[in-house]
């Protein structure tokens, strides 16, 4: 799952719910730098959505980083 593009989605017992999942940025505020990947995973970091515990990123050239969702404990 890690080499298609798009997000992977997982809950907290390791069950992968969706995969290859795009995000759409319409609210037009908030400009976030970087390719599709970080700019998905940097948009989900600031929703701070409560059923999400955190997110993941991996890119292409292999940087990566966890953030977890304080909101979610």
């Amino acid at each position: 799952m890690m080499n298609i593009d798009g997000m992977t989605i997982i809950d907290n017992k390791g069950k992968i719910i969706a995969y290859h999942v795009f995000l759409s940025q319409n609210d037009g505020e908030t400009q976030v730098s970087g390719g599709a990947r970080r700019r998905a995973a940097l948009s989900l970091i600031k929703e701070e959505h409560t059923d999400i515990i955190g997110v993941y990123f991996l890119s292409q050239d292999g940087f990566s980083f966890y953030e977890r969702n304080v909101k979610n404990g």
